[in-house]
């Protein structure tokens, strides 16, 4: 068994501001962008966000850019590509990966399945009993320390309302006058540049940072 392996990520081609879409782990990079395309090219795995990704990266002549992130030890891979796909989506990165990292399943149901799966428990509500057994499992259980003063930490300082709850007459009339509100077209185009302008900045200033300057070495 090998010692190490890698993290990698599969990018954007034509950005000079390196655009994170997959991440994962090799033992062989190369030879697993290899399987990428040829995955997409022969829908592998049915239809993926990933996939689909790289179909369209072909369709215009390109390919992902491979990057390697960390070289990690084996026994700590999962802690690793977990972490990355985690700071990755903090960054605001649209992923194509269909879990969260660490060896979970990517498997993707079909249309037909998943219909089939609706059918079977549409319309099903949970028995009083069912209910119940629930609230059982759960009485007495006490949260622990640390996640206590967590939760602490997070009130701590909301004056505003504390323990105010909006009846759902309230509610419905707040979300009425938000949804009847209107907005500009000079506005709406003034806060999606806001937007587009504030993750730009974020990433040029933490990507290099976070996922460094690593290109793939020629010797793997």
């Amino acid at each position: 068994m090998k010692e190490t392996t890698f993290i990698y990520a599969l990018c954007e081609p034509d950005s000079s501001i390196r655009t994170v879409r997959y991440i994962g782990k090799a033992d062989n990079p190369k030879t697993r962008l290899q399987k990428h395309i040829y995955g997409a090219k022969h829908s592998h795995g049915g239809v993926t966000h990933k996939n689909t990704w790289i179909q369209m990266l072909l369709a215009r002549g390109e390919r992902p850019k491979l990057v390697v992130l960390r070289e990690v030890e084996w026994k700590d891979w999962e802690i690793w590509e977990k972490r990355y796909i985690a700071a990755a989506k903090c960054l605001g990165f649209d992923l194509t990966n269909n879990t969260d990292g660490g060896g979970q399943g990517g498997y993707v149901c079909s249309p037909e399945t998943c219909a089939k799966i609706g059918v079977v428990h549409r319309g099903k509500t949970v028995t009083l009993e069912t209910r119940e057994k629930q609230r059982q499992a759960h009485l007495g259980k006490k949260r622990t320390a640390e996640s206590c003063a967590k939760t602490g930490t997070a009130a701590r300082g909301n004056k505003y309302a504390l323990g105010y709850r909006h009846t759902p007459e309230a509610r419905a009339a707040i979300s009425r006058s938000l949804r009847e509100r209107p907005v500009s077209d000079e506005t709406r185009e003034k806060q999606q540049l806001r937007r587009s302008d504030f993750w730009r900045r974020r990433r040029e200033n933490t990507t290099r940072y976070f996922f460094g300057e690593f290109e793939i070495p020629d010797s793997l």
